[in-house]
């Protein structure tokens, strides 16, 4: 699943997509640790992103979020990263309004725990910032 990661890996994609069901239905098991299903949904956003099937990558995004949510206390940096990937995909699918709302969320968090320089904090500062000039 980590080759997912790599956009430039085209082979890892098209084996990916050979055993995509497999980790979704790996995903419904109880023998998964929070961790790692973390790591396949997000796998599988990326994935199913890349491949140009939104609805899915959304689909994967609100999976990841929901389990960080149930998972972690709020305010975790875990949700605020499941909220920015999901607010990505959003913002592709023009759903700007949620998209925002997720990403200022996810930045709040990243700027207390993680503070203004973090990587994050920047990237998460970047996307807001291009969401709200869409809103101008």
């Amino acid at each position: 699943m980590a080759r997912a990661r790599d956009d430039r890996d085209v082979l890892a994609y098209q084996q990916l997509e050979k055993v995509v069901p497999h980790t979704e239905l790996f995903l419904s098991s109880e023998d998964v640790d929070i961790e790692g299903a973390l790591d396949i949904t997000e796998c599988l956003r990326r994935h199913h992103l890349k491949w140009g099937r939104y609805r899915l990558a959304e689909q994967f995004g609100r999976k990841s979020l929901e389990l960080a949510e149930k998972n972690f206390e709020p305010g975790h940096p875990t949700i605020a990263i499941s909220q920015s990937n999901l607010a990505t995909v959003l913002r592709d699918l023009g759903e700007l309004k949620e998209a925002r709302g997720l990403l200022t969320k996810a930045y709040e968090v990243f700027l207390k725990k993680l503070g203004y320089d973090h990587p994050y904090t920047k990237k998460v500062r970047t996307h807001l910032e291009n969401i709200q000039h869409r809103f101008s």
